[in-house]
Protein backbone atom coordinates (compact mmCIF):
# COMPACT_ATOMS: atom_id res chain seq x y z
CA UNK A 1 0.00 0.00 0.00
CA UNK A 2 1.44 3.43 -0.86
CA UNK A 3 1.97 6.71 1.10
CA UNK A 4 -0.98 7.95 -0.32
CA UNK A 5 -3.54 5.00 0.32
CA UNK A 6 -2.15 4.95 3.88
CA UNK A 7 -3.30 8.28 4.24
CA UNK A 8 -6.72 7.91 2.84
CA UNK A 9 -7.33 5.09 4.71
CA UNK A 10 -6.15 6.53 8.11
CA UNK A 11 -8.85 10.18 6.96
CA UNK A 12 -11.24 6.57 5.87
CA UNK A 13 -10.74 5.69 9.33
CA UNK A 14 -11.02 8.83 11.22
CA UNK A 15 -14.08 9.91 9.79
CA UNK A 16 -15.73 6.33 10.30
CA UNK A 17 -15.38 6.24 14.43
CA UNK A 18 -16.12 10.03 14.04
CA UNK A 19 -19.59 9.78 12.08
CA UNK A 20 -20.54 6.66 13.56
CA UNK A 21 -19.92 9.05 17.14
CA UNK A 22 -22.02 11.47 15.85
CA UNK A 23 -25.09 9.29 14.91
CA UNK A 24 -24.34 7.74 18.63
CA UNK A 25 -24.18 11.08 20.45
CA UNK A 26 -27.43 12.94 18.14
CA UNK A 27 -30.13 10.70 18.17
CA UNK A 28 -31.82 10.04 21.46
CA UNK A 29 -32.51 7.97 24.17
CA UNK A 30 -34.54 4.94 22.72
CA UNK A 31 -34.83 5.88 18.87
CA UNK A 32 -32.65 3.44 17.71
CA UNK A 33 -35.45 0.50 16.45
CA UNK A 34 -35.91 -1.49 19.18
CA UNK A 35 -33.73 -0.41 21.11
CA UNK A 36 -35.47 -0.21 24.63
CA UNK A 37 -36.31 -4.33 23.80
CA UNK A 38 -32.26 -4.96 23.08
CA UNK A 39 -30.92 -2.83 25.53
CA UNK A 40 -33.23 -4.61 28.07
CA UNK A 41 -31.83 -7.69 27.41
CA UNK A 42 -28.80 -6.76 28.00
CA UNK A 43 -30.25 -5.50 31.73
CA UNK A 44 -31.74 -8.67 32.03
CA UNK A 45 -28.08 -10.33 31.64
CA UNK A 46 -26.32 -8.63 34.58
CA UNK A 47 -29.42 -8.11 36.56
CA UNK A 48 -30.92 -11.58 36.56
CA UNK A 49 -29.92 -12.43 39.88
CA UNK A 50 -31.85 -9.63 41.18
CA UNK A 51 -35.10 -10.04 39.39
CA UNK A 52 -37.97 -8.93 40.39
CA UNK A 53 -42.24 -8.12 39.51
CA UNK A 54 -43.81 -9.94 37.66
CA UNK A 55 -43.25 -13.65 36.43
CA UNK A 56 -43.96 -13.22 32.60
CA UNK A 57 -42.71 -9.42 32.75
CA UNK A 58 -39.30 -8.99 30.94
CA UNK A 59 -38.10 -4.95 30.92
CA UNK A 60 -37.78 -3.58 33.98
CA UNK A 61 -39.81 -0.74 35.39
CA UNK A 62 -36.55 1.92 34.78
CA UNK A 63 -36.79 1.31 31.14
CA UNK A 64 -40.53 1.53 30.91
CA UNK A 65 -40.64 4.89 33.02
CA UNK A 66 -38.03 6.79 31.05
CA UNK A 67 -40.20 5.70 27.94
CA UNK A 68 -43.09 7.05 29.22
CA UNK A 69 -41.53 10.04 29.90
CA UNK A 70 -39.79 9.99 26.65
CA UNK A 71 -42.50 9.32 24.74
CA UNK A 72 -41.14 5.95 23.33
CA UNK A 73 -43.91 3.52 25.08
CA UNK A 74 -45.79 1.58 22.84
CA UNK A 75 -49.58 0.89 22.93
CA UNK A 76 -52.23 -2.20 22.05
CA UNK A 77 -50.84 -1.51 18.28
CA UNK A 78 -46.90 -1.64 18.48
CA UNK A 79 -47.34 2.65 17.87
CA UNK A 80 -46.01 5.34 20.27
CA UNK A 81 -46.11 9.17 20.10
CA UNK A 82 -43.26 9.46 17.02
CA UNK A 83 -44.95 6.73 15.10
CA UNK A 84 -46.35 8.42 12.16
CA UNK A 85 -45.63 11.48 13.74
CA UNK A 86 -42.96 13.04 12.26
CA UNK A 87 -43.63 16.38 13.83
CA UNK A 88 -44.11 15.14 17.39
CA UNK A 89 -41.07 15.94 20.02
CA UNK A 90 -40.69 15.99 23.71
CA UNK A 91 -40.90 19.43 25.24
CA UNK A 92 -37.44 20.63 25.48
CA UNK A 93 -35.86 22.76 28.24
CA UNK A 94 -33.38 26.28 26.91
CA UNK A 95 -30.39 24.79 28.70
CA UNK A 96 -28.61 21.39 28.57
CA UNK A 97 -30.98 19.74 30.78
CA UNK A 98 -34.03 17.67 30.08
CA UNK A 99 -37.54 18.87 31.74
CA UNK A 100 -37.62 15.24 33.66
CA UNK A 101 -34.20 14.53 33.16
CA UNK A 102 -33.01 14.53 36.56
CA UNK A 103 -36.12 11.92 37.69
CA UNK A 104 -34.67 9.51 34.92
CA UNK A 105 -31.55 9.78 36.26
CA UNK A 106 -32.38 9.60 40.09
CA UNK A 107 -34.53 6.22 39.23
CA UNK A 108 -33.52 4.00 42.52
CA UNK A 109 -31.73 0.83 41.69
CA UNK A 110 -34.53 -1.59 42.63
CA UNK A 111 -35.88 -0.19 39.19
CA UNK A 112 -33.68 -1.78 37.33
CA UNK A 113 -34.31 -5.95 38.32
CA UNK A 114 -38.08 -4.93 38.79
CA UNK A 115 -39.90 -6.41 35.65
CA UNK A 116 -43.02 -4.63 34.66
CA UNK A 117 -43.93 -5.32 30.77
CA UNK A 118 -43.14 -7.84 28.19
CA UNK A 119 -41.25 -6.30 26.09
CA UNK A 120 -37.59 -7.36 25.99
CA UNK A 121 -35.74 -9.45 23.07
CA UNK A 122 -34.56 -13.37 23.87
CA UNK A 123 -31.86 -13.83 21.30
CA UNK A 124 -28.88 -15.55 21.63
CA UNK A 125 -26.66 -14.52 24.29
CA UNK A 126 -23.49 -13.62 22.44
CA UNK A 127 -24.41 -10.06 21.44
CA UNK A 128 -25.58 -9.00 24.75
CA UNK A 129 -22.96 -10.63 26.66
CA UNK A 130 -20.23 -8.41 24.69
CA UNK A 131 -22.55 -5.30 25.74
CA UNK A 132 -22.69 -6.07 28.86
CA UNK A 133 -18.67 -5.48 29.46
CA UNK A 134 -19.20 -2.22 28.59
CA UNK A 135 -22.98 -1.91 31.22
CA UNK A 136 -21.14 -3.45 33.66
CA UNK A 137 -18.05 -0.55 33.10
CA UNK A 138 -20.46 1.91 34.24
CA UNK A 139 -23.05 -0.26 36.13
CA UNK A 140 -23.08 2.57 38.86
CA UNK A 141 -24.42 5.02 36.71
CA UNK A 142 -27.80 6.03 35.69
CA UNK A 143 -29.33 4.68 33.24
CA UNK A 144 -28.50 7.04 30.40
CA UNK A 145 -25.02 6.65 30.84
CA UNK A 146 -25.23 2.85 30.59
CA UNK A 147 -27.54 3.01 27.53
CA UNK A 148 -25.02 5.55 25.70
CA UNK A 149 -22.09 3.85 27.15
CA UNK A 150 -24.05 0.11 25.38
CA UNK A 151 -24.08 1.70 22.22
CA UNK A 152 -20.31 2.58 21.67
CA UNK A 153 -19.94 -1.08 21.45
CA UNK A 154 -20.96 -1.06 18.06
CA UNK A 155 -18.40 1.68 16.45
CA UNK A 156 -15.44 -1.17 17.68
CA UNK A 157 -18.28 -3.89 15.69
CA UNK A 158 -18.53 -1.54 12.79
CA UNK A 159 -14.35 -0.85 12.27
CA UNK A 160 -14.24 -4.59 11.77
CA UNK A 161 -17.23 -4.57 9.62
CA UNK A 162 -15.26 -1.82 7.32
CA UNK A 163 -12.00 -4.12 7.67
CA UNK A 164 -13.99 -7.34 6.00
CA UNK A 165 -15.40 -5.21 3.03
CA UNK A 166 -12.11 -3.83 1.84
CA UNK A 167 -11.09 -7.58 1.84
CA UNK A 168 -14.49 -8.66 0.39
CA UNK A 169 -13.69 -5.89 -2.35
CA UNK A 170 -10.12 -6.81 -3.13
CA UNK A 171 -11.59 -10.39 -3.29
CA UNK A 172 -13.94 -9.04 -6.15
CA UNK A 173 -11.73 -6.63 -7.91
CA UNK A 174 -8.18 -7.41 -7.30
CA UNK A 175 -7.86 -3.59 -7.13
CA UNK A 176 -7.34 -1.31 -4.29
CA UNK A 177 -9.19 1.46 -6.60
CA UNK A 178 -12.35 -0.32 -6.72
CA UNK A 179 -12.18 -1.96 -3.42
CA UNK A 180 -11.64 1.42 -1.98
CA UNK A 181 -14.86 2.75 -3.57
CA UNK A 182 -16.63 -0.35 -2.95
CA UNK A 183 -15.91 0.14 0.68
CA UNK A 184 -17.25 3.83 1.05
CA UNK A 185 -20.76 2.75 -1.12
CA UNK A 186 -21.12 0.15 1.97
CA UNK A 187 -19.79 1.82 4.67
CA UNK A 188 -21.41 5.38 4.08
CA UNK A 189 -24.91 3.66 2.98
CA UNK A 190 -26.80 5.85 5.18
CA UNK A 191 -29.64 3.60 7.03
CA UNK A 192 -26.35 0.75 7.90
CA UNK A 193 -24.31 3.41 9.40
CA UNK A 194 -27.65 4.56 11.45
CA UNK A 195 -28.98 1.30 12.33
CA UNK A 196 -25.45 0.22 13.44
CA UNK A 197 -25.23 2.79 16.08
CA UNK A 198 -28.23 1.42 18.46
CA UNK A 199 -28.26 -1.31 20.97
CA UNK A 200 -29.38 -4.33 18.64
CA UNK A 201 -27.82 -7.90 17.86
CA UNK A 202 -28.44 -6.85 14.38
CA UNK A 203 -24.74 -5.59 14.42
CA UNK A 204 -23.08 -8.71 15.54
CA UNK A 205 -25.15 -10.26 12.89
CA UNK A 206 -24.18 -8.56 9.65
CA UNK A 207 -20.44 -8.51 10.70
CA UNK A 208 -20.24 -12.27 11.18
CA UNK A 209 -22.36 -12.51 8.41
CA UNK A 210 -19.79 -10.29 5.72
CA UNK A 211 -17.34 -12.38 7.51
CA UNK A 212 -19.07 -15.23 5.96
CA UNK A 213 -19.18 -14.10 2.27
CA UNK A 214 -15.38 -13.17 2.75
CA UNK A 215 -14.53 -16.61 3.64
CA UNK A 216 -16.82 -17.94 0.43
CA UNK A 217 -15.26 -15.74 -2.07
CA UNK A 218 -11.95 -16.94 -0.47
CA UNK A 219 -12.60 -20.64 -0.80
CA UNK A 220 -13.81 -20.14 -4.53
CA UNK A 221 -10.87 -17.90 -5.21
CA UNK A 222 -8.05 -20.15 -3.22
CA UNK A 223 -9.80 -23.65 -3.41
CA UNK A 224 -9.63 -25.73 -0.95
CA UNK A 225 -7.55 -24.68 2.74
CA UNK A 226 -8.42 -26.08 5.64
CA UNK A 227 -8.03 -22.91 7.68
CA UNK A 228 -10.62 -21.17 5.91
CA UNK A 229 -13.20 -24.32 6.32
CA UNK A 230 -12.25 -24.27 9.87
CA UNK A 231 -13.06 -20.37 10.10
CA UNK A 232 -16.56 -20.86 8.42
CA UNK A 233 -17.31 -23.48 11.00
CA UNK A 234 -16.17 -21.37 13.94
CA UNK A 235 -18.37 -17.69 11.86
CA UNK A 236 -21.14 -20.55 11.61
CA UNK A 237 -21.32 -21.18 15.54
CA UNK A 238 -21.11 -17.70 16.37
CA UNK A 239 -23.45 -16.04 14.37
CA UNK A 240 -26.06 -19.08 15.16
CA UNK A 241 -25.35 -17.75 18.88
CA UNK A 242 -26.10 -14.45 17.66
CA UNK A 243 -29.51 -14.58 15.87
CA UNK A 244 -31.68 -17.77 15.80
CA UNK A 245 -31.84 -17.11 11.75
CA UNK A 246 -28.10 -17.71 11.27
CA UNK A 247 -28.17 -20.90 10.02
CA UNK A 248 -28.49 -19.09 6.82
CA UNK A 249 -25.18 -18.58 6.48
CA UNK A 250 -24.70 -22.24 6.01
CA UNK A 251 -27.04 -21.49 2.69
CA UNK A 252 -24.29 -19.66 1.52
CA UNK A 253 -21.57 -21.89 2.35
CA UNK A 254 -23.64 -24.09 -0.27
CA UNK A 255 -22.26 -22.16 -3.58
CA UNK A 256 -18.52 -23.09 -2.97
CA UNK A 257 -18.77 -25.86 -1.40
CA UNK A 258 -20.95 -27.53 -4.36
CA UNK A 259 -18.75 -25.16 -6.62
CA UNK A 260 -15.61 -27.01 -5.57
CA UNK A 261 -17.68 -30.48 -5.33
CA UNK A 262 -18.06 -30.21 -8.80
CA UNK A 263 -14.78 -29.00 -10.06
CA UNK A 264 -12.85 -30.99 -7.31
CA UNK A 265 -13.54 -34.26 -8.59
CA UNK A 266 -11.05 -36.47 -7.61
CA UNK A 267 -11.29 -34.71 -4.38
CA UNK A 268 -14.63 -35.52 -4.06
CA UNK A 269 -15.08 -37.21 -0.73
CA UNK A 270 -13.43 -34.50 1.64
CA UNK A 271 -15.95 -32.39 -0.18
CA UNK A 272 -18.88 -34.60 0.50
CA UNK A 273 -17.45 -35.12 3.91
CA UNK A 274 -17.26 -31.31 4.33
CA UNK A 275 -21.09 -30.60 2.61
CA UNK A 276 -22.67 -33.28 5.49
CA UNK A 277 -20.74 -32.00 8.37
CA UNK A 278 -22.10 -28.29 7.20
CA UNK A 279 -25.73 -29.47 6.52
CA UNK A 280 -25.86 -31.42 10.32
CA UNK A 281 -24.01 -28.87 12.18
CA UNK A 282 -26.64 -26.05 10.61
CA UNK A 283 -29.75 -28.53 10.49
CA UNK A 284 -29.43 -31.00 12.64
CA UNK A 285 -31.00 -29.67 15.45
CA UNK A 286 -34.47 -28.05 13.60
CA UNK A 287 -34.46 -31.76 11.46
CA UNK A 288 -34.90 -33.44 14.99
CA UNK A 289 -37.36 -31.15 15.82
CA UNK A 290 -39.73 -31.94 12.49
CA UNK A 291 -39.17 -35.47 12.56
CA UNK A 292 -40.17 -35.03 16.48
CA UNK A 293 -43.15 -33.12 15.49
CA UNK A 294 -41.59 -30.23 17.87
CA UNK A 295 -41.49 -26.47 16.98
CA UNK A 296 -38.71 -26.17 14.44
CA UNK A 297 -38.91 -22.70 13.28
CA UNK A 298 -39.07 -19.83 15.85
CA UNK A 299 -42.81 -18.41 16.11
CA UNK A 300 -43.89 -21.05 13.94
CA UNK A 301 -45.80 -24.04 15.62
CA UNK A 302 -45.46 -27.88 14.58
CA UNK A 303 -45.54 -28.75 10.88
CA UNK A 304 -48.97 -30.72 11.72
CA UNK A 305 -50.56 -27.64 13.53
CA UNK A 306 -49.86 -25.85 10.46
CA UNK A 307 -53.00 -24.56 8.00
CA UNK A 308 -52.83 -25.93 4.52
CA UNK A 309 -49.74 -25.17 2.37
CA UNK A 310 -49.26 -25.11 -1.21
CA UNK A 311 -46.90 -24.02 -3.98
CA UNK A 312 -49.67 -22.02 -6.06
CA UNK A 313 -50.01 -19.99 -2.75
CA UNK A 314 -46.47 -19.60 -2.02
CA UNK A 315 -45.89 -18.23 -5.12
CA UNK A 316 -48.47 -15.75 -5.01
CA UNK A 317 -47.09 -14.68 -1.86
CA UNK A 318 -43.68 -14.59 -3.49
CA UNK A 319 -45.09 -12.43 -5.89
CA UNK A 320 -46.66 -10.08 -3.69
CA UNK A 321 -42.99 -9.65 -1.81
CA UNK A 322 -41.59 -8.65 -5.31
CA UNK A 323 -43.93 -5.77 -5.81
CA UNK A 324 -43.56 -4.94 -1.77
CA UNK A 325 -39.80 -4.64 -2.00
CA UNK A 326 -40.11 -2.16 -4.30
CA UNK A 327 -42.85 -0.20 -2.88
CA UNK A 328 -42.07 -0.30 0.44
CA UNK A 329 -38.50 -2.04 1.40
CA UNK A 330 -36.93 -0.31 -1.04
CA UNK A 331 -37.16 3.19 0.61
CA UNK A 332 -37.04 1.51 4.34
CA UNK A 333 -33.50 -0.02 3.14
CA UNK A 334 -32.50 3.08 2.02
CA UNK A 335 -33.54 5.22 5.18
CA UNK A 336 -36.88 5.20 7.16
CA UNK A 337 -36.10 7.11 10.82
CA UNK A 338 -37.87 8.07 13.99
CA UNK A 339 -40.40 5.25 14.12
CA UNK A 340 -41.27 5.22 10.89
CA UNK A 341 -42.26 8.48 10.99
CA UNK A 342 -39.42 10.10 8.76
CA UNK A 343 -37.96 9.44 5.05
CA UNK A 344 -36.43 11.36 2.74
CA UNK A 345 -38.22 13.72 0.33
CA UNK A 346 -39.51 12.06 -2.82
CA UNK A 347 -37.19 13.80 -4.75
CA UNK A 348 -34.33 12.03 -3.48
CA UNK A 349 -35.86 8.68 -3.14
CA UNK A 350 -36.19 9.47 -7.07
CA UNK A 351 -32.52 10.03 -7.27
CA UNK A 352 -31.68 6.90 -5.52
CA UNK A 353 -34.34 4.34 -7.99
CA UNK A 354 -32.23 6.42 -10.85
CA UNK A 355 -29.29 4.83 -10.23
CA UNK A 356 -30.41 1.55 -9.00
CA UNK A 357 -32.45 1.30 -12.65
CA UNK A 358 -28.91 1.78 -14.46
CA UNK A 359 -27.24 -0.07 -12.25
CA UNK A 360 -30.15 -2.70 -12.87
CA UNK A 361 -29.62 -2.49 -16.59
CA UNK A 362 -25.77 -2.58 -16.50
CA UNK A 363 -25.85 -5.91 -14.35
CA UNK A 364 -28.18 -7.32 -17.07
CA UNK A 365 -25.46 -6.52 -19.70
CA UNK A 366 -22.83 -7.56 -17.56
CA UNK A 367 -24.49 -11.33 -17.16
CA UNK A 368 -24.70 -10.94 -20.88
CA UNK A 369 -20.82 -10.59 -20.99
CA UNK A 370 -20.60 -12.88 -18.35
CA UNK A 371 -22.42 -15.82 -20.20
CA UNK A 372 -21.59 -14.67 -23.91
CA UNK A 373 -18.19 -12.65 -23.86
CA UNK A 374 -15.98 -14.10 -20.93
CA UNK A 375 -13.38 -11.99 -21.61
CA UNK A 376 -15.41 -8.71 -21.24
CA UNK A 377 -16.40 -9.86 -17.89
CA UNK A 378 -15.30 -7.64 -15.26
CA UNK A 379 -15.54 -10.27 -12.50
CA UNK A 380 -14.80 -14.09 -12.74
CA UNK A 381 -17.99 -15.72 -12.98
CA UNK A 382 -18.22 -17.91 -10.14
CA UNK A 383 -18.16 -14.68 -7.95
CA UNK A 384 -20.35 -12.94 -10.29
CA UNK A 385 -22.79 -15.65 -9.75
CA UNK A 386 -22.34 -16.07 -6.07
CA UNK A 387 -23.15 -12.40 -5.51
CA UNK A 388 -26.77 -13.09 -7.57
CA UNK A 389 -26.94 -15.91 -5.18
CA UNK A 390 -26.35 -14.76 -1.82
CA UNK A 391 -28.70 -12.22 -2.50
CA UNK A 392 -31.87 -14.46 -4.09
CA UNK A 393 -30.95 -17.11 -1.14
CA UNK A 394 -31.64 -14.71 1.40
CA UNK A 395 -34.73 -13.13 -0.18
CA UNK A 396 -35.94 -16.54 -0.90
CA UNK A 397 -35.60 -17.45 2.55
CA UNK A 398 -36.73 -14.59 4.22
CA UNK A 399 -40.02 -15.00 2.35
CA UNK A 400 -40.75 -18.74 3.01
CA UNK A 401 -40.17 -17.58 6.64
CA UNK A 402 -42.95 -14.81 6.30
CA UNK A 403 -45.04 -17.38 4.15
CA UNK A 404 -45.09 -19.91 7.30
CA UNK A 405 -45.72 -17.10 9.35
CA UNK A 406 -48.00 -15.73 7.63
CA UNK A 407 -50.67 -19.04 7.33
CA UNK A 408 -49.91 -19.89 10.78
CA UNK A 409 -51.19 -16.46 12.02
CA UNK A 410 -53.39 -14.67 9.06
CA UNK A 411 -50.94 -11.56 8.68
CA UNK A 412 -47.39 -11.24 7.64
CA UNK A 413 -44.41 -11.36 9.71
CA UNK A 414 -43.25 -7.67 8.27
CA UNK A 415 -40.14 -7.43 6.17
CA UNK A 416 -38.00 -4.19 6.80
CA UNK A 417 -35.26 -2.86 4.89
CA UNK A 418 -32.72 -3.13 7.29
CA UNK A 419 -33.33 -7.05 7.90
CA UNK A 420 -31.40 -7.07 4.42
CA UNK A 421 -28.15 -6.04 5.72
CA UNK A 422 -26.62 -8.88 6.10
CA UNK A 423 -26.28 -9.18 2.83
CA UNK A 424 -25.56 -5.70 1.95
CA UNK A 425 -22.29 -6.08 0.62
CA UNK A 426 -23.58 -8.60 -2.34
CA UNK A 427 -26.00 -5.80 -2.92
CA UNK A 428 -23.78 -2.82 -3.37
CA UNK A 429 -20.56 -4.96 -5.13
CA UNK A 430 -23.85 -5.96 -8.01
CA UNK A 431 -24.76 -2.41 -8.27
CA UNK A 432 -21.20 -1.12 -9.02
CA UNK A 433 -20.69 -4.41 -10.97
CA UNK A 434 -23.61 -3.19 -12.95
CA UNK A 435 -22.87 0.99 -13.37
CA UNK A 436 -18.88 -0.18 -13.78
CA UNK A 437 -20.25 -2.27 -16.65
CA UNK A 438 -22.45 0.50 -17.98
CA UNK A 439 -19.14 2.75 -18.48
CA UNK A 440 -17.05 0.15 -19.79
CA UNK A 441 -19.92 -0.03 -22.51
CA UNK A 442 -20.33 3.34 -23.47
CA UNK A 443 -16.33 4.30 -22.89
CA UNK A 444 -16.72 6.68 -20.08
CA UNK A 445 -13.54 7.23 -17.73
CA UNK A 446 -13.50 4.80 -14.85
CA UNK A 447 -12.53 7.74 -13.00
CA UNK A 448 -15.54 9.29 -12.67
CA UNK A 449 -17.13 6.07 -11.24
CA UNK A 450 -15.73 8.36 -7.95
CA UNK A 451 -18.87 10.20 -8.23
CA UNK A 452 -20.64 7.44 -7.29
CA UNK A 453 -18.41 7.24 -3.83
CA UNK A 454 -19.02 10.90 -3.10
CA UNK A 455 -22.61 11.21 -3.78
CA UNK A 456 -22.69 8.78 -1.03
CA UNK A 457 -20.84 10.40 1.23
CA UNK A 458 -23.48 13.12 0.07
CA UNK A 459 -26.41 11.32 1.21
CA UNK A 460 -24.87 10.12 4.36
CA UNK A 461 -24.23 13.57 5.72
CA UNK A 462 -27.40 14.44 4.17
CA UNK A 463 -29.27 12.10 6.02
CA UNK A 464 -27.69 12.27 9.22
CA UNK A 465 -28.77 16.13 9.13
CA UNK A 466 -32.18 15.37 8.39
CA UNK A 467 -32.57 13.01 11.03
CA UNK A 468 -30.91 15.14 13.40
CA UNK A 469 -32.96 18.45 12.55
CA UNK A 470 -35.99 16.85 12.59
CA UNK A 471 -35.45 16.09 16.46
CA UNK A 472 -33.83 19.47 17.31
CA UNK A 473 -35.08 22.22 14.95
CA UNK A 474 -34.60 25.79 16.90
CA UNK A 475 -34.90 28.63 16.17
CA UNK A 476 -30.88 29.51 16.26
CA UNK A 477 -28.10 26.89 16.09
CA UNK A 478 -26.77 26.84 19.80
CA UNK A 479 -30.34 26.21 20.91
CA UNK A 480 -30.06 23.74 18.59
CA UNK A 481 -27.12 21.88 20.35
CA UNK A 482 -29.00 22.69 23.83
CA UNK A 483 -31.96 20.45 22.35
CA UNK A 484 -29.63 17.95 21.65
CA UNK A 485 -27.75 18.04 24.71
CA UNK A 486 -30.85 16.91 26.43
CA UNK A 487 -30.91 13.21 27.86
CA UNK A 488 -27.55 12.75 27.21
CA UNK A 489 -24.18 12.05 29.09
CA UNK A 490 -22.19 14.91 29.74
CA UNK A 491 -19.56 13.90 27.01
CA UNK A 492 -22.45 14.27 24.42
CA UNK A 493 -23.22 17.53 25.83
CA UNK A 494 -22.72 20.98 24.49
CA UNK A 495 -19.95 22.17 23.91
CA UNK A 496 -18.49 18.69 23.16
CA UNK A 497 -21.46 18.01 20.54
CA UNK A 498 -20.40 21.17 18.80
CA UNK A 499 -16.77 19.80 18.60
CA UNK A 500 -17.72 16.78 17.50
CA UNK A 501 -19.47 18.24 15.12
CA UNK A 502 -16.79 20.83 13.39
CA UNK A 503 -14.49 17.68 13.51
CA UNK A 504 -17.01 15.96 11.78
CA UNK A 505 -17.04 18.79 8.88
CA UNK A 506 -13.34 19.07 8.69
CA UNK A 507 -12.85 15.17 7.89
CA UNK A 508 -15.70 14.95 5.41
CA UNK A 509 -14.06 17.87 3.49
CA UNK A 510 -10.21 15.96 3.88
CA UNK A 511 -11.48 12.93 2.89
CA UNK A 512 -13.12 13.93 0.04
CA UNK A 513 -10.70 15.96 -1.10
CA UNK A 514 -8.39 13.00 -0.94
CA UNK A 515 -10.60 10.45 -2.12
CA UNK A 516 -10.94 12.99 -5.25
CA UNK A 517 -6.96 12.19 -5.98
CA UNK A 518 -7.66 8.94 -5.65
CA UNK A 519 -5.89 7.60 -9.22
CA UNK A 520 -7.34 4.71 -11.31
CA UNK A 521 -5.07 2.04 -12.27
CA UNK A 522 -6.01 -0.82 -14.36
CA UNK A 523 -3.13 -2.62 -12.10
CA UNK A 524 -4.37 -1.10 -8.58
Amino acid sequence: MNIKFKTIWILFFLILIVKQLAWIAFIPLWQFPDEQAHFAQVQNLVEASSKTGEERATTSREIYESEVILGTDRNDLGNNNYTYHPEFNIEYTDTTEGKFESVIKSFPNEYRSDRVIREATGYPPLYYQLDSLLYRLVYNSDLINRVFFARLINIFLFGFFTIVIYRIGLELFNSKYFSLLFTVMVTFHPMLSYISCGVNSDNLFNLLFAVGILLSLRLLNRGWQVSTVLLMFIILFLIMKTKPHGVLLALLYLFPVCYLLIKGRRAWIKYVLVFSVLLFFAFGSPLRSLIQGEQFLPEIGPLQDMPPLSFDGFFAHLRQKIVLSYRLILPWYWGVFRWLSLTYPRAVHRIINLVILFGGIGLLLAIHNVICFRAKSMLKSKLFFFLIYASAIYFFILTSYDYLFTQTYGFSFGFQGRYFFPVISAHMALLLIGIKTLFSTFKISMKFLKCLGLAMIGLHFYAHYFVSASYYAAVTLGQSFRFASQYKPLFFKSPYLEIISILLLILYGLFSYKFLQVRYDKEN
